[in-house]
């Protein structure tokens, strides 16, 4: 017998994190007797067809379209009948196109959790700047329309991280502080274990993995290569992922003559065996809401090397797991990661504590908790 039922819902299944996350939700959930579970897609676009084939995912076609002077387009034929059918106790949305369809009409019978995985632009407050700005304009007008209607819902909101938790408490009304609940991401531990030891030999094999979009800063990556390059060290960059900023990165490949030391391999689904026959794992984002793919990385056994970008600084123990970098210094981020390639006791010892520290962030457990806030919160 279903005692809960719960509808997820996120925009469509391309790379990323939240997209990575829910479908290891799902897949954990299915696990567990009594909970039915059902995810909702607006596109049909699946980059994790590997992960994917055992949930119940449905293509909703929808057209959601606010205008601030005109009038609003909204069509949810497709997305209500699926509501009435399934009839969950549990509406969990994923990204923000995800929030404002799902809460555009709001059943008194259902509980509403909204996955923060980042800071949305659209819960950011009013300033003055705001009446100059079309795109702030239209930011704010989502704002005030969401917000009223998570009032309605008494809606629940979940931080990814400390940062992010305290982005919601400065951003949103005083009357949700009550709702906000912080529960770091998680990973499959499983998929991305490896329980052989390798390391580091003549040549630093880094690697880095995400969309190639300015925040993720893969530029100043390859300038990190190029120090360690021009100082005499073999070295070789793997970056995988794909996104608007590929052409400007292959043009400054070409251009900083690191055709040799850097390779881009596009999305790839197995990034474990990348992962595995790596040394490093070299993170540059200037701004990480959590970075859930640092966990993947220690899982796999690898040091980690990154910028401060917010949300990450919980997850890195600086000296332990691998080194948390303040500036967007080349040479100081250089020199890191030679500390660790060169002395080997100290990477494996990172190595250990990388894979020790990775097993907090277990989607098993994740789930439990997730399950208690459901329980607890909502039913």
């Amino acid at each position: 017998m279903v005692f809960l039922k719960i509808l997820y819902v996120i925009p469509n299944l391309s790379k990323g994190g939240a997209e990575r996350l829910v479908l290891d939700i799902c897949n954990e959930l299915q696990k567990r007797v009594q909970v039915k579970i059902k995810l909702v897609v607006f596109e049909d676009k699946n980059d994790y067809k590997f992960l994917s084939q055992n949930v119940d995912i449905e293509v909703c076609k929808i057209t959601f379209e606010l205008s601030v002077f005109k009038k609003n387009i909204i069509e949810l034929d497709q997305f209500e009948s699926i509501i009435n059918k399934f009839q969950p106790d549990i509406i969990h949305s994923h990204l923000f196109a995800a929030e404002i369809v799902s809460r555009e009409n709001i059943r008194e019978n259902v509980k509403y959790f909204s996955h923060c995985h980042d800071h949305m632009l659209q819960y950011k407050k009013l300033n003055f700047s705001t009446f100059f700005s079309k795109n702030k304009i239209t930011n704010y007008y989502e704002r005030y329309r969401l917000y009223k209607k998570y009032q309605l819902a008494h809606n629940h909101f979940i931080a990814i991280s400390e940062d992010t938790r305290f982005f919601l408490q400065q951003t949103l009304p005083s009357y949700f502080s009550n709702n906000i609940h912080r529960l770091p991401n998680a990973v499959n531990l499983q998929s991305f274990h490896n329980p052989n030891y390798k390391a580091p030999e003549i040549e630093i094999k880094l690697i880095n993995i995400g969309s190639l979009v300015d925040k993720k800063n893969q530029q100043f990556l390859l300038k990190v290569v190029k120090f360690l390059k021009d100082s005499g060290h073999k070295i070789h960059l793997n970056l995988i992922g794909d996104g608007v900023n590929k052409i400007a990165l292959m043009q400054q490949i070409e251009a900083l003559e690191l055709n040799n030391e850097v390779a881009m391999l596009g999305k790839i689904d197995d990034v474990q065996k990348e992962l595995w026959a790596s040394d490093i794992y070299v993170h540059t984002a200037t701004y990480e809401p959590f970075g859930l793919v640092l966990v993947e990385a220690m899982a796999a056994g690898l040091p980690i090397v990154c910028l401060d970008g917010g949300g990450n600084v919980e997850i890195i123990d600086s000296g332990k797991n691998g080194f948390l970098i303040q500036q967007n210094d080349v040479k100081e981020f250089a020199d890191r990661v030679l500390e660790i390639f060169i002395n080997k006791e100290l990477h494996k010892n990172m190595s250990n504590h990388s894979k020790k520290l990775s097993e907090n962030y277990s989607i098993d457990n994740y789930v439990n908790q997730l399950l208690n806030l459901y329980y607890n919160k909502a039913i």
